[in-house]
């Protein structure tokens, strides 16, 4: 799955002919109904804590539940906020960059990125 910060249907239109599965990002429900109108199901909602956490992802969820959408929060999630994420129904997994930094990567510290994956496992199965 690929995924952008925004919405924009040439993109969109470009993954699709692709072949790849693509979750555009969203943070308003004018950015879901045009997600929805360029056939996308899965939404990427970012920035995630920055828009209002759990409580606006819920607020957007509410009036668009009845269309089966799935959303990948990210921005801002953490290993300490990831499960209440993932207890909002309509929320199929979490993503963001604080398992696999940058500088963890160019540093060739796999150790390390394992440790955090493996807490934000721990996190998610509510651990």
């Amino acid at each position: 799955m690929i995924s952008s910060p925004g919405f924009n249907p040439a993109v969109v239109a470009a993954a699709r002919r692709a072949g790849l599965p693509f979750a555009p990002g969203v943070c308003t429900p004018s950015d879901i109904e045009g997600a929805v109108a360029a056939g996308c199901t899965m939404l990427k909602f970012f920035p995630a804590e920055a828009a209002g956490g759990v409580a606006m992802l819920k607020a957007l969820i509410g009036p668009y539940g009845h269309l089966g959408l799935e959303f990948c929060p990210t921005g801002g999630v953490t290993t300490e906020n990831l499960r209440a994420y993932l207890t909002v129904p309509g929320v199929a997994f979490v993503g963001g960059t604080w398992i696999a930094k940058k500088e963890l990567i160019q540093a060739g510290q796999w150790g390390e990125i394992s440790v955090l994956a493996a807490a934000a496992r721990a996190a998610a199965n509510g651990k």
